[in-house]
């Protein structure tokens, strides 16, 4: 596998949606900070090139919602020209999709984005746009993603471990199956609890324990259609069979990895690393906490390190057994 590093370029803060888990707070997004032109021109010359094959930049353009920058198409016309220098290997996006369910506009962004990430919240619609506080929201994400595909964009659809709707995941990748078959990746993440999410902690979150059935089911579901999948969760609470989907060397990909934003401009992925990396001190002296992957530190504050400690003698019982 080829060595990566991710360069996470945040061109604004302003967003169409008000999620109760955005990983930005209320007041961030109201300061409706952006990249300009010139500054995205600047820090894409700082973007390290690649100099062999064995390694290669992925630059991950999010916001807010980075479509409603007013010079979006410009920029990533930027990024693809960086990539034609051999800054960059691939460009992803991070959206809602609300804008993309325009299949003109789609279509015209498509040409410069090999890859784009949509957070699915739920199938139920109700229950969606509950995530989102936008009416008509689970309408227009999932004609964007029929739009992207359609357009030849990889598609990776995120689903999140987080109360109202864990126990739904098994039906949401009934729905992936019978919708887009196996022409998406999905991904089931532990909950990032920063911004908004950590605010909204007490209906947010969920024990790691309690949602280890409803993940496995919603695994089992989605390897059986040979889709491909990858879990970013506690390995100590996901059975071993399921190890092989959680994604080896993250953490060097993270400490490589940059970061652009309006506020710091060029530098570490600080918030991720600070997520990631800093972890409890019971994950730091277990066997597999270089092969581990998912946000400890706060969900570490929120709850008692006791599951935790439970969950990884549990683990070594199982495989001493």
């Amino acid at each position: 596998m080829k060595k990566f590093r991710k360069i996470y370029i945040n061109i604004n803060s302003i967003c169409n949606c008000k999620c109760v888990n955005c990983i930005l707070s209320e007041d961030s997004r109201k300061m409706h900070d952006e990249l300009s032109i010139d500054e995205i021109n600047n820090l894409v010359d700082s973007i390290p090139q690649i100099t062999d094959n064995q390694h290669y930049n992925i630059a991950e353009v999010s916001g807010g919602e980075p479509t409603l920058h007013k010079h979006f198409i410009e920029i990533v016309k930027i990024l693809q020209s960086a990539k034609t220098k051999g800054h960059l290997h691939k460009i992803a996006l991070l959206t809602n999709g609300l804008t993309a369910s325009n299949k003109a506009f789609c279509s015209d962004i498509s040409q410069y984005i090999d890859d784009v990430v949509i957070t699915l919240y739920d199938t139920n619609p109700i229950n969606h746009d509950w995530f989102t506080n936008v009416s008509g929201s689970f309408v227009d994400k999932i004609a964007a993603i029929d739009n992207f595909l359609e357009c030849g964009v990889n598609v990776h659809i995120k689903l999140l471990v987080i109360r109202p709707s864990y126990q739904r995941l098994p039906e949401i990748a009934e729905f992936i199956n019978q919708k887009w078959g196996n022409k998406v990746h999905v991904a089931i993440n532990g909950t990032h609890y920063t911004g908004d999410a950590h605010r909204n902690n007490d209906v947010l979150f969920i024990k790691n324990q309690n949602a280890k059935p409803y993940i496995e089911k919603a695994l089992d579901i989605l390897i059986m259609n040979k889709t491909i999948v990858s879990v970013f969760f506690p390995l100590c609470i996901l059975d071993p069979i399921y190890w092989q989907y959680s994604p080896r060397g993250f953490k060097d990909v993270i400490d490589a990895s940059l970061s652009i934003s309006p506020k710091y401009k060029i530098g570490k992925a600080d918030r991720l690393l600070d997520e990631f990396i800093h972890r409890n001190d019971v994950c730091e002296s277990c066997l597999l906490v270089e092969r581990c992957n998912w946000p400890w530190k706060r969900y570490c504050e929120i709850l008692d390190e006791q599951e935790i400690i439970e969950a990884k003698n549990n683990m070594y019982k199982n495989i001493i057994n």
